[in-house]
């Protein structure tokens, strides 16, 4: 039996009917629509029921195939939809609970787990009575994953029935032999059918199908068999609480791609689809197999690094597991994470920029790497992190044991056979693009009759799925003094407003996120809140249904660093909060925390959100589509509606366009649909691509004398441009002039690159690596050579200008030619002078006409007046607030605003985007060159750098911050409980030690610094 199409139609009338309800529809509107079906969600129960009794018959049918199973789990699917969405229709509540637990176990049987433990989640166990004589106990502690309490089931005339598969199952679970637990359930069945009435008879069947099931799926079944390793080694992980007791879809694939033997593969997996617990699978593999002792993973945000370290150190809390998480600061010392001594195995989770700068070090600790898992690895293609990512993993190709296992992962990537091709040789692909794991609602809306959101069918957003009308409240804003124009919220007309109210309005059911293409987008729909606001005080918002305590707090951290002024704090008062890349670390955090934990409800953030960040968003808004200049990409896209009704915390959620033209834009259903996604191409193809396509070099070698410094950019854009020079207007010549400082920003990186290769830097060498690049592998046959010519002539330049014995030290500056031997001449200049020096202070103001005469850092040409920048600088490593710094920096220059006037933002990006990366790796070069002069001078170099990346004045604040309370005033007061020593475990030690203390403290901030408290004693 399968659904008809009467019956799908009813589910989606089904479907209608709670979003009516969830959208808080009037009552006399939804009567009417109500009134315009013929088919009640009543009238299909009967269905639904069948359809779920048949599952247990053909898993109990010897000759039921693969193709059976799969055909009856998409059944499952639709079943579980009506039940989820028919209890939230309020029809009849006394079914609530019946559909929530048979909901969940649909879920269970048609492979959604996560949405299965939403529903269960709903369930209040005590109050748990379907007249199923005990039955639905049992079925609820299955699905739950709980043991069954029998104390009060004595009556139960399935007493001992119930006692046996809970206490066999048990004993599955902790030694992974059944006991014959589908006999006795097979007896239960039997018994029901012969004594028990017709829900009890259904409840035993579906409880057979869920045991089933799960010994379908078991862990202690499928980890040995995938693995090839006996269940004596899986033991002693699989019989403790906190394992895996069954696989996910996404980690059956990975076994069944054979995966955790050992195979190298590239994966798509789908957002929420179980990637953490994978790659946890493949880690645990690894190590238990004695295929490596060290496991690194390599993630291109500093935020999903964290992430990954929190989740972990979680799942490996009591194990002889070391976790680290290596910082951006560039220091050698972490060389020594990859050289284990002892039986304690490692996981070390780094960024590409922080293992690239060690490679200039050493490589032979490369031999020590077994597995090497590249997350989120679609990155080549990101401008200059893109280079520094496919550079490392080009030489990493080359170095690495043939034996280890590479592993790369992203939600969306088209072109992933190619990757595979060239990362590991093979075709192993491995594609979950099929198991999202939770609904999601796509809608527009249409601004006509009042207002209404037009639902459409995911795969082809083309067709109208449902719609739900008469959402908006118009209300008039009061106006204050000379102010004529009448204003009202939201405006229909403006799809800011739009988002924004529909944020507001449904953040009492789950958290709301209104996406936005830019910073500058993000403050606008800030702007409007306070604007709302001191309006109509009484007006509903976000606080009234978040952790008021924890918005306070928060509150009170944003003022701290930012002041009253930014619209960050203006839009906090009210529960409403931004996410972007200028927001600094702590309350960034704070802010995802609070998320995660839904004591925030509502956000507006960019495309920031999705770089690796779970959360659990129920609702996400986009007023537009483009980013920057353009449209996002779909890719992009993909990554971020990821984020939308995380599984085992929701089970659907909206995506929701709120342009009012949105449903008539091609371009948005293109970015629904994931086999539209872009491919992943390599930045080193900029290198050879045309600035503008309707000019070009007469000859490359042109833009080779570019590349290597014969001539200067305008000297290369007059013969860019040629006989055309004179007649195109100053735009489009700045417009090209800045494509190619960003050209020869990545030509910088491949010089310091082949700096490493020191006296083996020649032809064949460079022939070599260029074509084990990515980019070489994606080209033509004539753009192949293109491209060797370039990077060969870059080679020789090298060659005749930096002698061989020198070019590895000067590797270590992390610089191209040109920066490296200016800084080389600067050292050669002032030795002397350097080593003279008595602070860190005196170093800075001596190095600081290096640094601006090279526009080290591109902000520092936004700020006219340079003696106010130094000065801001000193007070940023002295720990002085953003705040403190604006009122520095925000002077207008010639009576007029500049980018730091008008923005605190722009303070932080110029400090944690600049200041703390650039000035980070020059002071760090130049500690580099005097390395082996003076060991004092290098480590008063060492703490500048440190202070400049964290905006701290000591080694004992610095290392307080790096044990994760990553907020500068939060540091200065934890400062109290700590001796003065600078080794950080013992630091850790002296703060456990003083724990009530600091406890105390801690209360007065976010909940976050808690939980980071409570992570220094795993």
């Amino acid at each position: 039996m399968k659904p008809e199409k009467e019956s799908l139609k009813t589910l989606q009338y089904t479907q209608s009917v709670a979003k009516t309800i969830e959208f808080e529809v009037p009552k006399e509107t939804r009567e009417i629509i109500e009134a315009k079906f013929s088919h009640k969600p009543e009238d299909i129960f009967d269905i639904v029921i069948t359809l779920l009794g048949e599952i247990s018959d053909i898993y109990r049918n010897p000759d039921s195939t693969k193709n059976d199973i799969r055909n009856g789990e998409e059944k499952l699917r639709f079943c579980a939809e009506f039940l989820d969405n028919f209890k939230n229709t309020g029809r009849i509540s006394s079914l609530d609970n019946y559909c929530l637990l048979i909901g969940a176990a649909a879920y269970y049987l048609s492979n959604l787990p996560g949405s299965s433990q939403v529903l269960i989640k709903a369930i209040n166990y005590d109050l748990l009575n379907i007249d199923g004589d005990g039955l639905e106990n049992l079925l609820y502690c299955l699905l739950a994953e709980k043991t069954l309490k029998t104390e009060n089931l004595n009556k139960s005339k399935y007493i001992d029935y119930l006692k046996k598969i809970s206490n066999t199952l048990e004993t599955f679970y902790k030694d992974g032999i059944d006991y014959g637990l589908l006999k006795i359930s097979n007896a239960l069945e039997d018994f029901a059918f012969k004594i028990g009435t017709d829900r009890e008879i259904f409840l035993s069947d579906i409880i057979f199908s869920i045991l089933y099931k799960k010994k379908l799926i078991s862990a202690w079944i499928l980890l040995p068999n995938y693995s090839e390793l006996s269940l004596d080694i899986w033991k002693s992980y699989l019989s403790t609480e906190k394992s895996i007791k069954t696989l996910w879809p996404a980690q059956i694939l990975l076994g069944q791609a054979n995966v955790y033997k050992g195979a190298s593969c590239v994966i798509q997996l789908p957002t929420s689809s179980g990637k953490t617990k994978s790659t946890e699978l493949i880690i645990r593999s690894s190590f238990l197999s004695d295929r490596t002792n060290i496991a690194v993973i390599i993630a291109p945000f500093k935020a999903l690094c964290h992430e990954i370290k929190r989740d972990y150190k979680k799942a490996f809390k009591s194990e002889n597991v070391r976790i680290d998480e290596i910082n951006d600061i560039l220091t050698q010392d972490d060389l020594n994470e990859f050289v284990t001594t002892d039986d304690k195995k490692s996981i070390l989770i780094l960024t590409p920029e922080k293992f690239y700068y060690l490679i200039h070090f050493d490589t032979t600790f490369i031999k020590n790497i077994g597995l090497i898992i590249l997350d989120e690895g679609h990155q080549f293609d990101n401008g200059e992190r893109g280079i520094t990512y496919e550079l490392l993993i080009t030489f990493l190709n080359q170095n690495l044991p043939e034996t280890t296992q590479k592993v790369l992962i992203s939600a969306v990537i088209s072109n992933a056979t190619e990757i595979s091709s060239w990362l590991n040789n093979n075709d192993n692909v491995i594609t979950g693009n099929s198991l999202l794991p939770t609904k999601r609602n796509i809608g527009f809306f249409i601004n006509e009759y009042q207002g209404y959101l037009q639902f459409v069918d995911y795969k082809i957003p083309q067709n109208k799925s449902f719609f739900v009308p008469r959402i908006f409240n118009i209300t008039n804003l009061p106006l204050r003094k000379r102010e004529s124009t009448p204003r009202v919220f939201p405006n229909l007309s403006k799809s800011n407003s739009v988002a924004l109210y529909l944020a507001i309005k449904m953040s009492k059911n789950g958290i709301s996120a209104i996406y936005c293409g830019t910073k500058r987008f993000v403050n606008a729909i800030l702007k409007i809140v306070p604007e709302i606001y001191t309006r109509l005080p009484d007006y509903p918002k976000p606080l009234d249904f978040s952790n008021y305590i924890e918005i306070n707090k928060i509150s009170r951290l944003i003022e701290r660093n930012l002041g009253t002024e930014c619209t960050l704090f203006k839009a906090a008062k009210y529960g409403i909060f931004s996410h972007h890349a200028d927001i600094p670390t702590g309350i960034k955090y704070t802010i995802e925390y609070g998320l995660q934990k839904e004591k925030i409800k509502t956000i507006v953030c960019t495309s920031t959100l999705a770089q690796g960040v779970n959360l659990p968003i129920k609702y996400l808004f986009i007023p537009n589509t483009t980013k920057a200049d353009d449209y996002i990409s779909v890719r992009d896209f993909q990554n971020l509606i990821g984020r939308v009704a995380r599984a085992g915390k929701i089970t659907d959620g909206c995506i929701i366009f709120t342009k009012e033209d949105s449903f008539f834009n091609k371009h948005n259903y293109d970015l629904l649909d994931a086999n539209n996604s872009e491919r992943c191409l390599s930045s080193l193809l900029e290198i050879i691509k045309e600035p503008n396509p309707f000019y070009h070099f007469s000859n490359k070698q042109d833009l080779v004398d570019l590349y290597i410094g014969r001539i200067t950019i305008d000297e290369g854009i007059k013969k860019y441009l040629g006989k055309f020079y004179d007649e195109i207007d100053s735009d489009t010549k700045d417009d090209i002039k800045d494509k190619f400082q960003e050209k020869l920003r990545y030509i910088a990186k491949i010089e310091n690159f082949f700096l490493l290769y020191g006296e083996n830097l020649n032809n064949d060498t460079i022939k070599s690596f260029v074509e084990n690049t990515l980019a070489y592998k994606l080209l033509e046959e004539n753009d192949k050579e293109i491209l060797l010519y370039i990077l060969g002539e870059i080679a020789l330049h090298i060659q005749e200008t930096v002698e061989s014995d020198k070019r590895i030290p000067l590797a270590k500056t992390m610089q191209g030619i040109q920066t490296t031997l200016k800084l080389s001449e600067f050292y050669n200049d002032n030795i002397d002078n350097i080593l003279h020096c008595s602070s860190t202070i005196e170093i800075l103001e001596l190095f600081w006409p290096f640094l601006l005469e090279n526009n080290i850092v591109y902000q520092f040409s936004y700020i006219e007046n340079k003696d106010l920048l130094l000065e801001s600088i000193k007070k940023w490593i002295h720990g002085a607030s953003y705040y403190e710094l604006w009122n520095i920096l925000k002077i207008k220059e010639n009576g007029k605003n500049t980018r730091f006037s008008k923005n605190i933002e722009n303070v932080v990006n110029l400090f944690d985007s600049g200041i703390n990366y650039n000035c980070c790796v020059i002071v760090n070069a130049l500690a580099e060159l005097i390395s082996e002069k003076d060991e004092h001078t290098t480590n008063m170099l060492k703490l500048l750098q440190r202070q400049l990346k964290y905006g701290l004045p000591t080694n004992k604040l610095i290392c307080i911050y790096e044990l994760g309370f990553c907020d500068r005033c939060l540091v200065q007061e934890l400062e109290q409980f700590v001796n003065e020593e600078i080794d950080i475990d013992l630091i850790k030690f002296d703060l456990l030690k003083s724990k009530e203390s600091v406890l105390e403290v801690l209360s007065k901030y976010p909940s976050y610094f808690e939980t980071v408290f409570e992570r220094l004693s795993y």
